[in-house]
């Protein structure tokens, strides 16, 4: 496997033991703002998969579009999911940091998108 496609397997391992870890924490009583930590769980966990795809990708395909994808994720759910789940467990964050992440995860799906469908030459 090459070494770009086992850092986003690393990373998608690691997206879903966060959003795991954020779903426990999110479900205990006790927190300022559990909804916000759900959602970053979710959203860690909806995107760890993505983070595999991303991996397989750059191990079959190759080329700039699956690192795109990865380093858009990955991006994206620092900031997103980092911003949320921050803010569920009661520590502040700047404001507007996490529709930068958003937009970031979309360009993930986008890239993600392109290098499955795109013939590398």
């Amino acid at each position: 496997m090459a070494a770009a496609a086992r850092i986003w397997l690393a990373a998608a391992g690691l997206a879903g033991a966060a959003g795991v870890a954020m779903a426990a924490a999110a479900a205990h009583q006790g927190l300022p703002a559990p909804d916000l930590a759900g959602r970053a769980a979710e959203f860690l966990l909806l995107h760890a998969p993505a983070l595999a795809a991303t991996a397989w990708l750059a191990d079959r395909r190759g080329g700039a579009l699956p690192q795109l994808a990865g380093i858009a994720f990955l991006a994206g759910l620092i900031l997103f999911s980092g911003t949320l789940g921050m803010r569920g467990l009661g520590l502040g964050m700047p404001a507007g940091i996490a529709p930068f992440g958003g937009m970031a995860l979309i360009a993930g799906w986008l890239a993600l998108t392109a290098s499955a469908a795109w013939r590398r030459r």
